[in-house]
């Protein structure tokens, strides 16, 4: 998965150069599109970031999950040993 990650910030950052240069070359640059394209590649820089947090949060999420099962797991076995 993280190389598809990867695989698209290339993409983007390719997108991006693509539309630039000839807007630049063919005099057709403005300022409007100037701030959407670095409103845009702060987006995109952002998105991994957000992306990474995330998972991380739903890797402690299932981790507390866990955690909580195996305290409960001791308990239940216990009761069910000692009945006949």
């Amino acid at each position: 998965m993280a190389h598809a990650g990867a695989l698209l910030i290339v993409l983007s950052s390719f997108v991006d150069h693509a539309d630039r240069e000839p807007a630049r070359i063919g005099g057709k640059a403005s300022g409007i599109g100037h701030f959407y394209d670095l409103a845009c590649d702060a987006l995109v820089t952002a998105m991994p970031f957000l992306g990474i947090d995330m998972g991380m949060g739903a890797r402690a999420a299932r981790d507390d999950a866990r955690r909580r099962a195996a305290k409960c797991l001791p308990a239940t076995t216990s009761v069910a040993a000692a009945m006949p």
